[in-house]
């Protein structure tokens, strides 16, 4: 029952988006992004894959800014970049990119609510337009401490010289290594 009511939701979704006006810098961005999100893989490498990815944000998008969108299995997220790496882990693991396959709505809205509810558990505060600095700055430090407390001569030498974590953690943060590592070893990591 929760995958068809899902299901329903991605398509009432995907038939109100056509009939809004997109944010035109919203999905120049997002094209922009996702065409070098994961482009090593070869189902990233597709244009099936980078559509399907593109869709899943966009409706992501559009559910947080819509103030008349209520909805008790989605929240949806500000974009920030970052967030198309999320989204393709879970758009190649749910979809389907061979030729002549079956109907993938489904399996985007599989991936979309995947999306949604991984976002909301492990990122909570970092996808919203105001506010996330608070948390990023309190992970930040946390990771700082963490650091000194496993290795105290690399934590403090980081220290002294002023290599902070925002130098090189953010991106492990905001995409929890989607970012940062290939698709295999998130699959791993996750």
């Amino acid at each position: 029952p929760v995958f068809s009511k899902m299901v329903k939701e991605w398509r009432r979704l995907k038939e109100g988006i056509k009939h809004i006006d997109r944010d035109i810098v919203l999905n120049k961005q997002i094209e922009v992004d996702v065409v070098r999100c994961h482009q090593y893989h070869h189902i990233m490498k597709t244009k099936a894959a980078k559509e399907v990815v593109s869709a899943i944000l966009l409706t992501w998008v559009h559910v947080y800014q819509t103030e008349s969108y209520k909805s008790e299995l989605l929240k949806g997220g500000a974009y920030w970049q970052g967030i198309d790496s999320i989204a393709a882990v879970f758009a190649v693991l749910n979809c389907v990119f061979d030729v002549g396959s079956v109907d993938n709505e489904p399996n985007i809205a599989r991936a979309l609510f995947s999306l949604d509810r991984f976002v909301n558990k492990f990122l909570s505060g970092y996808f919203v337009q105001v506010g996330h600095e608070g948390r990023m700055q309190s992970d930040l430090v946390v990771l700082s401490k963490l650091i000194t407390w496993i290795d105290v001569e690399i934590g403090s030498h980081l220290e002294l010289v002023g290599f902070g974590p925002e130098l090189y953690a953010i991106p492990w943060l905001l995409t929890c290594f989607a970012h940062v590592l290939p698709m295999e070893k998130i699959y791993l990591l996750w």
